[in-house]
Formats: C-alpha cells, structure tokens, sequence
C-alpha cells in the first residue's frame, strides 16, 4: 500500500530575521560586473584622483554601460559605504536625501 502522507510543516522564521527587510536580499551589492571594479576600488580611485562623480564614471566606466550600478555608486559616493544591500528606488532617494541634510 501507499505511504502516509506527511502534513507539510513550516518551519518559523528565525528570530533574528524576523522583520528585518533584508533578509530576502542576503548578497550584498559590492561592484560594477560590468567593469569588474569593486566600489572600494572606485571610490579610492575617485577620492586619489579627486574626481567628480562624472569625472569618475568617465574614467572608470563605471556606471555608463548597463547603468545599473549608478544609483550604488551615488549612494557610495554620499555615504562612504562600499557594501550596500539590494536596494529600491525609493530607497536610494530616502538614503540620498537623509545624506544631504546638514
């Protein structure tokens, strides 16, 4: 005869994840593929060179091919960090904006 099914059990979320948005988005966000140039590695180049954000984007090629890591980039440029999670739009306004008040 067939096997008992078993009752599908779902297992609680963990404690130290519960509520935190980030946990669906566990890979921190660290480079331009497309240029295979870390953040580290362009905000050290931009701050040595003493380049504007264009200026960087232009020497590097960060930021100007898929585009996809332009809003990063501003983001690194504003607050320094060179690891940042997945991010919306929303939220790239949110942190852009909390950074330019005094």
């Amino acid at each position: 005869m067939g096997s008992p099914q078993r009752e599908a059990t779902q297992r609680p979320e963990p404690k130290a994840l519960s509520g935190n948005p980030l946990h669906r988005r566990p890979c921190p966000v660290v480079m331009c593929v497309c240029m295979k140039t870390t953040f580290r590695q362009w905000l050290a180049l931009k701050k040595r060179n003493g380049w504007s954000f264009e200026q960087a984007a232009e020497e590097t090629r960060c930021g100007v091919n898929c585009e996809t890591c332009q809003p990063y980039l501003r983001v690194v440029e504003a607050t320094g960090q060179t690891e940042l999670p997945i991010l919306q739009p929303e939220e790239f306004d949110l942190i852009l904006s909390e950074e330019e008040q005094p």
